[in-house]
């Protein structure tokens, strides 16, 4: 009886185990997605102030 119980709680330490891992994999996924959003964010940046330096040499 006892051994049935400790195989029961391997079992459900590797089901918990898992889920962790399911969990970290969708916040890994969500911080690189909010990394390549700030990345975009930023080469907009460098776009815009790139057109407005060109603005700026044509208004000249």
């Amino acid at each position: 009886m006892r051994f049935d119980l400790s195989l029961l709680m391997l079992k459900l330490i590797d089901l918990s185990l898992l889920k962790l891992k399911l969990i970290g994999l969708r916040i890994l996924k969500q911080k690189h997605f909010g990394l390549s959003l700030l990345m975009r964010k930023r080469f907009g940046l460098r776009i815009l102030k790139q057109k407005h330096f060109d603005l700026q040499i044509l208004m000249r």
